[in-house]
């Protein structure tokens, strides 16, 4: 329940601050003003309408998504898949959104590699881009029966993109095929237009004294948007199997056009490196 109510939160905040932004102030004489909006069952957006009050709030379909006013804000909660239109009435004048809700569009596979860690692959089916997400994992006995819980991370993980993190355990009595793994929560800006973009040169991966780096470059000329990079370095050992996965990511626009990363300690037991997976989209306004 807990992970519920941080869930609803979060996206209050996030969706707050960004429909804030989106909906600018709409005159006596102005037509009625339409916008799209995708959201994910469970997520909740906190509209506020700038330069008017509301007067009326009402969805076509209710069971899809549930409108009310609450203040000076319009609450839309996302139930189920389906699309259903939001109509808000200010005193001047309408705002109609055209709501498409889709179905939570992460699966979540664990793959043991040793006694003490753990491989933790996202992917997702949607269409939809995330900036993070936060994997949560309940680790068990062997019968089953929750022992602790351990979180990662995965960032920007664009349209039908696959992410790699690892956990390392170091309670004992932990059996990791009874690892259960949900997503609670996660950041996206409906404020903004997200899209694949091909337009990023990622480098080999390179070691420099005891840390492994990467540079990124790109020609991205646009002053309305960034673009999201991230890459994900597997380390293996002299078996050849995965000791740990770490991620870096990159947000670059038509000013900051290079970057290196930090880099990435290389394990002691680690004789190898490659990159796992690349993730790169752009976010435009």
């Amino acid at each position: 329940m807990k992970a519920t109510k941080r869930l609803i939160m979060t996206f209050v905040a996030v969706f707050a601050m960004a429909l804030a932004l989106s909906v600018t102030s709409i005159s006596a004489q102005a037509a009625t003003k339409k916008k799209k909006v995708t959201m994910l069952t469970g997520e909740k957006a906190s509209i506020y309408v700038i330069g008017g009050k509301i007067k009326s709030v009402s969805s076509s379909k209710k069971k899809v998504c549930a409108a009310k006013k609450k203040g000076k804000d319009c609450i839309i909660t996302a139930k189920k898949a389906g699309k259903a239109k939001v109509t808000i009435k200010t005193t001047n004048g309408s705002l109609v959104y055209t709501v498409t809700v889709k179905s939570n569009p992460f699966k979540v596979s664990c793959t043991p590699l040793s006694a003490d860690t753990l491989l933790v692959e996202v992917k997702n089916s949607s269409n939809v881009y995330f900036e993070s997400a936060t994997i949560s994992n309940t680790l068990c006995d062997a019968a089953g029966i929750p022992v602790t819980t351990k979180n990662c991370y995965i960032y920007n993980l664009g349209a039908n993109d696959t992410a790699y993190a690892t956990i390392k355990v170091y309670e004992t009595g932990i059996d990791l095929t009874k690892t259960m793994s949900t997503v609670p929560e996660y950041s996206r800006s409906i404020d903004y237009k997200y899209s694949k973009y091909n337009g990023v040169q990622i480098s080999e991966p390179y070691l420099e004294g005891r840390y492994v780096k990467e540079r990124v470059s790109t020609n991205y000329s646009n002053k309305r948007g960034y673009v999201k990079v991230a890459v994900d370095i597997a380390f293996y050992n002299a078996a050849g199997q995965i000791i740990k996965v770490d991620t870096d990511t990159f947000s670059l626009d038509n000013i900051n056009k290079v970057k290196t990363s930090y880099g990435n300690l290389m394990p002691s037991d680690a004789v190898s490196y490659a990159i796992i997976s690349k993730r790169v989209f752009k976010k435009e306004y």
